[in-house]
């Protein structure tokens, strides 16, 4: 099979690959071309939206697949290599910053603060008794809100794209105490904090770690993996029936994911070995040649590559409800 690349950008901008002229990539419209199934691609990317900088990237494929290793440090790219030949890349550029920093004055649990901001490094001052306190901010931090309390100051705030950040620090030596990053932060008194994360299902549970303060640092509680706190999730599809079966047992909830099988059905062992060596899952870029329906699940290979292993399924409708009748893998991956 003819292996082919798929290519979105986050901005409009123009794409050569191994000296050839492809065309205009945008975020709404990809760019479908073939590739040959051995050798290195040499992409280059002229943004035409300004404030962004070109780039030029190598990777390879061998047997018509990318090479794991050849993604290794590739910034500013994302991968996927789909089933049937497909392999999905989609480039963000780096952005260009001012030379001269940004900053914003602000104040907080009765001191002053100072954020200054130059690309994408934040840096948060805190005026305490003459005596400044210097922190980093997380990449993507927005305007940071000061509290203090428990013999600690606590930094935090909402991140770009979404999510929140938590920095603690040691009320009288400015040491670090904690940080996390989470969907979810709550303050619960006594020097405890809750920070949850989104799991990335379809049913969006999320897993929630407490953090207490014990001494010179933060100890984690046992985390807990919590059902989504907006209700019950319906699979309203076969596909989503087919995909949020995969994700219980991804998440070790072997029961929930029983409850999407018909009556005396059950998940074939091919389909589960699957389910276990991978992380999360996705509806199929591409059907199946053979017309069978299928869903993906996505096995991480690099920071910016991962794979996409398809499971196929059938499913019938019971009382209003969508049920599975068989849910199988062609081969368990290694």
């Amino acid at each position: 099979m003819q292996p082919m690349i798929m290519l979105t950008s986050a901005v409009e901008g123009i794409v050569s690959v191994n000296g050839d002229f492809w065309g205009e990539a945008r975020p709404d419209a990809p760019l479908f071309r073939p590739v040959g199934p051995y050798g290195a691609i040499y992409l280059e990317f002229q943004p035409l939206a300004p404030g962004y900088l070109s780039m030029a990237r190598r990777f390879a494929f061998s047997a018509g697949r990318p090479v794991p290793a050849s993604f290794d440090g590739l910034r500013g790219v994302s991968a996927v290599a789909w089933p049937f030949g497909v392999t999905e890349l989609e480039l963000a550029p780096d952005r260009v910053y001012p030379a001269v920093p940004e900053e914003t004055l602000l104040t907080g649990a009765g001191r002053a603060l100072r954020v200054r901001a130059r690309g994408e490094k934040t840096v948060l001052s805190i005026e305490d008794a003459g005596r400044p306190l210097t922190v980093e901010l997380p990449d993507g931090a927005k305007e940071p809100t000061l509290a203090e309390g428990d013999g600690l100051l606590y930094v935090s705030g909402a991140r770009e794209g979404g999510g929140r950040f938590v920095i603690a620090l040691d009320a009288e030596t400015g040491g670090e105490r904690l940080r996390a990053l989470g969907d979810e932060i709550v303050f619960l008194g006594g020097g405890r904090i809750a920070v949850a994360e989104n799991v990335g299902d379809l049913a969006g549970h999320m897993r929630r770690t407490v953090w207490r303060s014990a001494g010179e640092r933060f100890e984690p509680e046992t985390p807990e993996l919590v059902a989504n706190p907006s209700g019950e999730f319906r699979a309203t599809t076969p596909a989503d029936c087919a995909r949020a079966a995969l994700e219980c047992v991804q998440l070790g909830l072997d029961e929930a994911a029983a409850s999407y099988f018909d009556d005396g059905a059950r998940m074939d062992e091919s389909a589960r070995q699957v389910a276990l060596s991978t992380g999360g899952t996705a509806q199929l870029r591409f059907a199946p040649p053979d017309g069978r329906h299928a869903v993906a699940a996505v096995r991480p290979l690099r920071s910016a590559l991962a794979e996409a292993v398809p499971v196929y399924y059938e499913a019938v409708m019971r009382d209003g409800a969508w049920k599975l009748t068989e849910m199988k893998a062609d081969k368990v991956e290694p």
